[in-house]
């Protein structure tokens, strides 16, 4: 059983290909499947319409330049 599965939107894996509709099934705060996720699921989000991006980190601050020099960022 998944605790979260988001279910039919456009990924984008960030390898550059096209999107493709995938599902994604979490499991204790982590991604445990990405495709079909058969099986039941806790919460269920349908994300028909939207892109979905696992694994995306947002590098955004308030001061766009420190993504050049802090090396925690």
């Amino acid at each position: 059983m998944f605790d979260t599965k988001i279910v039919g939107g456009t990924l984008f894996d960030g390898s550059g290909d096209s999107g493709k509709t995938k599902n994604i099934g979490i499991t204790n705060g982590r991604i445990s499947e990405i495709g079909d996720c058969d099986g039941p699921a806790r919460k269920t989000i349908n994300a028909s319409g939207k892109i979905i991006t696992p694994g995306f980190i947002d590098l955004h601050t308030h001061y766009d330049g420190q993504v050049s020099w802090d090396s925690e960022l």
